[in-house]
C-alpha cells in the first residue's frame, strides 16, 4: 500500500502505521426533563474541571518530555473549556 500525504517533519520514518478516518459522531438530540436541568448543568461542569485538569496534565508531562513550547498545543483546547462565552452559551442553552 502506497500513502501520500504532507510531512509533519523532514527526515525518514519507519513504524506501523495507524489510519485514521476522520468523522463526526452522531449525537441525538435529546430534550432534558425540566426536573433534571441542574443536575446535567452540574455534569456539564464536572466534565470541564475533569477535562482541564487532564489537559493541564497532559501539557505539563509534554513541557517535560518535549519542552514548554511543544506543550503549548494543549492551550487553545484549555482556553475553549474555560471560556466564559462557550460555558454560559452551554448553560443557556441547557436552561
Amino acid at each position: 500500500m502506497i500513502l501520500d500525504g504532507w510531512s509533519a517533519s523532514e527526515g525518514i520514518a519507519s513504524g506501523p502505521v495507524f489510519h485514521l478516518e476522520w468523522g463526526l459522531p452522531i449525537v441525538p438530540h435529546v430534550t432534558i426533563p425540566e426536573d433534571s436541568i441542574e443536575r446535567e448543568v452540574e455534569r456539564f461542569h464536572e466534565a470541564r474541571s475533569w477535562a482541564t485538569g487532564r489537559l493541564q496534565a497532559l501539557k505539563a508531562r509534554t513541557a517535560e518530555r518535549l519542552g514548554p513550547v511543544e506543550a503549548r498545543i494543549f492551550d487553545p483546547q484549555i482556553m475553549i473549556l474555560e471560556d466564559s462565552e462557550v460555558v454560559e452559551g452551554t448553560v443557556r442553552y441547557a436552561t
